[in-house]
């Protein structure tokens, strides 16, 4: 999960200080972001409410999601959770927007939404860093581009959008005289783009289109704070007028909170979970929500079994930066049953970046003897997971990637 690490500003001092001059030709940079590091938007149409003072119609489109909870006047927090909720169809596999909800992702392929998380220049993500591309001669939308998706969803959602990132690829290779692109992912983009990778495209196709994957603080095996966040009742980081429970309902309904549970295929029968009646073991996660009296988690957890793959390597040029000895959690533990979302809990903690577990940040050292293209770790010491976009080295690696 770690949605707020994504919340950041870029240190452009340090990158500038690290480039040398552009070369005549730029390879192309698309940019794959993390959880909340899309933007989206919403419009409303005869929306249904359990609040009298949430609008059940709007003008147009307007931004849905505030990164930023302060920014939320008070009553209004409940719209804004109530239009993030989605339904899981435990039949067809379809996830659903909230009723009388509909939600896009503007400008694909532009970065406008992932420079500013609220428009028009409010919370900067990727700001920084596009104006530093652009300074060295990138072009917004020609060589210098994004590839936002929605980030609610879970790994058995993405065709569509796998199927826009493929067509950009496509787009972007072709109009900078057939170059090979640079992808850059962060966070939950590190996992989004290898099921990509490894599930939608073929050998050829990643040969043919992308020189390298370049994954910062990349959460490919999932996370134990999805355990936590989707289990238990969220408190910290909350200012007091936002309700607990209406994070707790609005995290539990997306795919994203399943997906990002720790990955079976690297950690395997590993405990996760620890309750009076039983240990929790990846291999238990269904039955952990079945448990806890949530069937539609537990049958979005199944449906995302087939994608649990953390260690199948993604065939293309990797470099993996990340952050370790940093206290994670690797444990969770409670004293009382799972069907109280209220239930108190204590957590163990183990090295990684303060969100991922370091034997998933190291998964480019698996991955290594595992595919032919180069794969290789940068890890650094005491940098925690949200800190990887503007730490000057990996600023450095974007910059030397690109020939700059």
């Amino acid at each position: 999960m770690c949605m707020y690490v994504c919340i950041l500003r870029l240190s452009l001092s340090a990158a500038r200080s690290a480039r040398g001059g552009a070369p005549d030709t730029l390879i192309p940079f698309i940019i794959i972001p993390c959880s909340t590091g899309s933007r989206l938007e919403a419009r409303l149409t005869n929306k249904p409410s359990a609040y009298a003072w949430c609008p059940r119609n709007s003008d147009g489109w307007f931004n849905l999601y505030v990164p930023q909870p302060e920014e939320i006047v008070p009553p209004h927090v409940y719209c804004v959770g109530e239009n993030l909720k989605m339904f899981y169809n435990e039949t067809s596999g379809v996830y659903d927007n909230f009723p009388g909800v509909e939600v896009r992702v503007p400008d694909y392929g532009n970065t406008t939404a992932v420079e500013y998380l609220t428009p028009p220049d409010k919370t900067p993500l990727y700001h920084d860093l596009i104006n530093m591309l652009v300074s060295l001669g990138y072009e917004r939308g020609v060589n210098l581009r994004a590839a936002p998706y929605d980030w609610r969803l879970g790994a058995n959602g993405f065709n569509a959008s796998f199927a826009q990132l493929q067509a950009l690829v496509e787009e972007t290779y072709a109009i900078n005289n057939n170059t090979r692109v640079v992808l850059h992912s962060f966070s939950l983009g590190g996992p989004y783009i290898h099921l990509f990778l490894t599930d939608f495209v073929s050998q050829a196709w990643k040969d043919k289109y992308i020189q390298r994957l370049i994954s910062i603080s990349g959460a490919f095996s999932g996370s134990t704070i999805a355990i936590m966040a989707s289990l238990f009742e969220r408190s910290a980081n909350l200012p007091w007028y936002v309700p607990k429970e209406l994070v707790t309902t609005m995290i539990e309904s997306l795919g994203e909170a399943y997906w990002m549970l720790p990955d079976s295929s690297l950690f395997g029968d590993e405990v996760f979970l620890t309750t009076p009646d039983r240990n929790y073991t990846t291999y238990d996660f269904v039955q952990m929500y079945v448990d806890a009296k949530r069937p539609v988690p537990a049958a979005m957890v199944e449906a995302m079994l087939p994608y649990k793959s953390a260690v199948t390597p993604p065939g293309v040029d990797i470099v993996c930066v990340y952050g370790y000895n940093v206290s994670t959690p690797v444990l969770v533990v409670t004293n009382t049953s799972l069907t109280d979302p209220k239930a108190g809990y204590s957590v163990i903690n183990g090295d990684g970046d303060n969100c991922v577990m370091r034997r998933g940040l190291e998964l480019c050292d698996t991955w290594a003897g595992l595919q032919p293209q180069p794969a290789k770790s940068m890890p650094i010491a005491n940098m925690q997971h949200g800190d990887g976009l503007y730490n000057p080295l990996a600023l450095r690696l974007v910059l030397q990637t690109l020939g700059l």
